[in-house]
């Protein structure tokens, strides 16, 4: 899931909002491979922390989102992300809390995911595989993904294929249900260090009233500094 990843939009009606709420629970890469909603198999490294902040907007609507991720063991990190939706006004609130824990099968290549949102029923899992093809980077989900205001499960799937340019990637993304095509997005990535990404996309539905979005964010990772011992 995002769970994009890190993204984590406030649940919405649409099924384009459910899409993008869940594909982002605890998935972010920095969190999901911002701005995309499609994750890769890569684990942060142990004692490593990623922060990740990220906005969507068009016309009258904005929702904005903050993405926490820890990388606990070689193998695996959690994460913690939360989203505010700022416009249309009437409909502004803050969603709920989301944990997610991320587990590498084989390095960089085959992960699973798991994600899920307190104080509801909301949860999702995923598949992640990422396959390498010379400068561009392929990277399949396959997920199942449950939500408190739909009737019915979602078994999902999305590719995203990324091209890398030393600072810059370039990539585009489908993803959707077992209903079909669901939304689609376009967007780069530029690495202004090591430790600090910034990205930006547009997104949308398919279909003849596809609702379209514009997308930023940036991902900054660190880790701590040990504290400091006096010599005795």
């Amino acid at each position: 899931m995002h769970p994009n990843p890190a993204e984590t939009p406030v649940p919405k009606k649409s099924l384009l909002g459910l899409v993008f709420g869940l594909l982002s629970l605890g998935t972010a890469p920095a969190f999901a491979a911002r701005p995309f909603a499609t994750d890769d198999a890569g684990t942060v490294a142990t004692g490593r922390y990623e922060l990740e902040l990220a906005a969507e907007a068009w016309e009258d609507s904005a929702e904005m989102s903050l993405g926490f991720k820890h990388g606990v063991t070689e193998s695996m990190d959690l994460s913690l992300a939360c989203g505010y939706a700022a416009l249309p006004q009437i409909d502004a609130q803050t969603g709920p809390l989301e944990l997610g824990v991320k587990y590498s099968l084989l390095p960089e290549r085959l992960a699973c995911s798991a994600a899920a949102a307190f104080g509801t029923q909301d949860y999702a899992l995923n598949l992640i595989w990422t396959a390498p093809l010379g400068p561009l980077t392929v990277n399949t989900n396959l997920g199942f993904e449950t939500a408190s205001d739909l009737s019915e499960n979602l078994l999902t799937c999305q590719i995203c294929g990324v091209v890398n340019a030393g600072f810059l990637e370039l990539g585009a993304e489908i993803g959707g249900t077992q209903k079909g095509l669901a939304f689609w997005t376009a967007g780069a990535k530029y690495a202004w260090n090591e430790s600090l990404a910034l990205d930006a996309g547009i997104r949308g539905e398919w279909g003849e009233e596809a609702e379209v979005r514009a997308t930023a964010g940036m991902s900054l990772s660190f880790q701590p500094r040990p504290a400091a011992t006096g010599e005795k």
